[in-house]
């Protein structure tokens, strides 16, 4: 009976046990309160980044004027003096653009007005200090006269989670502009590691440019695109090591100078009247008449 009983006990056990959850013992049912919790602790880093994007098609011999358009995008902040990375597919057109057309040519993108949107609605103006399309990352700093003396809440990426296949992991994100920009976290899982070229995992729910984490709040990486012979192929969770080797570089990058703006182009001059041929040469002045003679 009390044999019975043990092994009643033991399966019931087994039922309720934690489950291995990206690095640490957490029981099923305590996933939502880890995940409101590390929404109250993390969501301040998801900001806005907004700018407008200004990019030239050029077709054959035609080279129209450039096409402007405004982006709002979610950015992770990665350092307290606001380093954020972004996904760059997000803001670069020409991901979504055909490639390989004949006679067709993109030049790089110019990105004018941009800011980054905290979690209190407020601006700060920036500017982007590293590209990296092979990685789908850019960097943006904010306008160092603008933030001196500030701190701001962040990812640090050198807490870095060892996350493995079918671990369970939190996505943080921050809705739309209509939808209040609104901080939202949601349960993700590892579905495979890719190892080649580079390692990256593929998860189940990832937005551009948006972290994930494990239950401790270690960061497991940023979710970008992948790319094929220059087409969007999917998206991945690139690691958290990748994203701060390349933050080194940015933050280095974001000390220097920002390089000046190009100046606008001259106004082209006004074109002379048109003449159907030579100038007529001037008549010679009529001579003047003699002076009236004194009555006789």
């Amino acid at each position: 009976m009390k044999l019975r009983l043990h092994a009643t006990l033991a399966c019931l056990a087994l039922l309720a046990a934690p489950c291995l959850q990206a690095g640490t013992l957490v029981a099923t049912g305590e996933l939502p309160s880890v995940g409101r919790q590390l929404l109250k602790d993390k969501a301040d880093a998801i900001v806005g980044v907004e700018m407008v994007v200004s990019v030239k098609v050029t077709m054959r011999d035609r080279s129209p004027a450039p096409r402007e358009q405004k982006r709002e995008v979610n950015g992770t902040m990665i350092s307290a003096d606001g380093l954020t990375v972004l996904a760059l597919s997000t803001v670069d057109p020409r991901g979504n653009m055909p490639a390989g057309s004949s006679g067709m040519r993109i030049e790089d993108p110019e990105y004018k007005e941009v800011k980054l949107r905290l979690a209190d609605n407020s601006e700060i103006p920036a500017r982007i200090v590293l590209q990296d399309t092979d990685l789908d990352l850019a960097f943006v700093a904010p306008d160092k006269d603008a933030v001196a003396g500030r701190s701001f809440p962040h990812i640090d990426l050198a807490q870095e989670a060892n996350i493995q296949i079918l671990d369970t992991c939190f996505e943080l994100l921050r809705a739309s502009k209509n939808q209040q920009r609104t901080p939202l976290i949601r349960l993700t899982s590892v579905l495979g590691i890719i190892e080649k070229p580079r390692r990256s995992y593929l998860v189940s729910e990832s937005v551009a440019g948006c972290p994930t984490l494990d239950t401790r709040g270690n960061v497991a990486g940023i979710s970008v695109r992948s790319f094929t012979n220059g087409s969007i192929s999917g998206m991945v969770l690139l690691p958290a090591a990748d994203i701060a080797e390349m933050a080194k570089l940015a933050a280095a990058k974001a000390l220097e100078a920002p390089a000046p703006a190009p100046a606008p182009a001259p106004a082209p001059a006004a074109a002379a009247p048109a003449t159907e041929g030579p100038a007529a040469a001037a008549e010679p002045a009529a001579p003047a008449a003699p002076a009236p003679q004194p009555a006789q």
